[in-house]
């Protein structure tokens, strides 16, 4: 099986541009352009998807990023249960 978990928005007030290089930007509606983009050549090629940007974007998410784009340990941890749960639900493991 072939599983995509899509990446977790950006606090652009972090990212915009990203402190390491003035020319470098990381932006959500770029994000979500790309995610479109795996989503669509997942469903045409059987592949699953998990949308934790989709997920995120709908709450408090910056709370959950150690440096506006990398999530941090609570972070990680809700991505874990959001693929362990989407692995159960699937069938992929049996828990």
């Amino acid at each position: 099986n072939i599983i995509f978990v899509l990446p977790t928005p950006v606090d652009e007030t972090r990212t915009n541009p990203v402190f390491w290089n003035a020319d470098v930007s990381y932006k959500n509606a770029r994000l979500e352009e790309y995610n479109g983009i795996i989503k669509s050549a997942c469903a045409k090629n059987g592949a699953f998807v998990i949308d934790i940007f989709s997920k995120w974007i709908k709450t408090d998410y910056k709370k959950l990023l150690e440096d506006g784009v990398h999530p941090n340990s609570n972070g990680h941890k809700l991505i874990f249960e959001d693929v362990k749960k989407f692995l159960i639900e699937n069938k992929i493991i049996i828990f």
